[in-house]
């Protein structure tokens, strides 16, 4: 008779075959997701850092421009009466009355409260300007006279973050599945000689037991 083996499909080779394929595509979908959460998380926090800085930067533009006290209307100032269809600017006395704003907001009452402490940021959908969602940031007036209210749409930002977030979507399955292509050659060749060597053990009869295998 024949050993065992003989004439059965290459099930222990493709197994193993199988087996390593699944666990490297495993490890690199696992890399690949935290690489993802880590590239848009950080390209968020510099998005967002860069538009805080433009805020801080707005902001003092405006306190300079609004002087200690919040008593004379600037609208017609270069700074607060520019026109920008993506950010806002209102000069508030300390109780509540807006002074001066932008044009795109000018007659609406204050958009945001007095900071309770220092300079406030926020992220807010609920301005009654626009739909839109705003970074907001509140300062007070150096002397207690009042505060400014800074904010700039930020639907751009979250579209940008979406598009990143698309594009890698798409991009990681697509390596992903090249990926698996690629180790499944590879481990195939590698195992080929392995491959070999198990049909030649299994085609040895039991009565040339003697024979070598090379």
């Amino acid at each position: 008779g024949r050993l065992p083996g003989r004439g059965r499909p290459d099930v222990i080779v493709r197994s193993l075959r199988v087996r390593i394929v699944a666990i490297a595509v495993v490890l690199v979908c696992v890399v690949l997701a935290l690489t993802g959460v880590g590239v848009v998380g950080a390209v968020q926090r510099r998005f967002e850092h860069d538009l805080d800085e433009s805020l801080r930067q707005r902001a003092e533009q405006v306190i300079g421009q609004a002087g200690s006290e919040a008593s004379d209307p600037i609208v017609d100032s270069p700074v607060i009466g520019s026109i920008d269809v993506d950010r806002f600017a209102q000069v508030i006395r300390a109780d509540g009355t807006v002074v001066s704003a932008t044009r795109n907001v000018a007659g609406q009452p204050a958009l945001a409260p007095a900071p309770s402490v220092g300079s406030d940021f926020s992220t807010r959908d609920d301005l009654s300007i626009e739909d839109d969602v705003y970074r907001v940031l509140v300062r007070p007036i150096p002397g207690g006279a009042g505060y400014v209210v800074v904010a700039q749409d930020i639907d751009d930002l979250n579209d940008n973050i979406r598009s990143l977030t698309v594009a890698l979507l798409i991009a990681f399955p697509v390596a992903i599945v090249l990926l698996a292509v690629a180790v499944w050659w590879l481990v195939g060749r590698t195992l080929r000689p392995v491959e070999a060597i198990r049909r030649e053990v299994a085609d040895v009869a039991l009565d040339h037991l003697d024979r070598r295998i090379a």
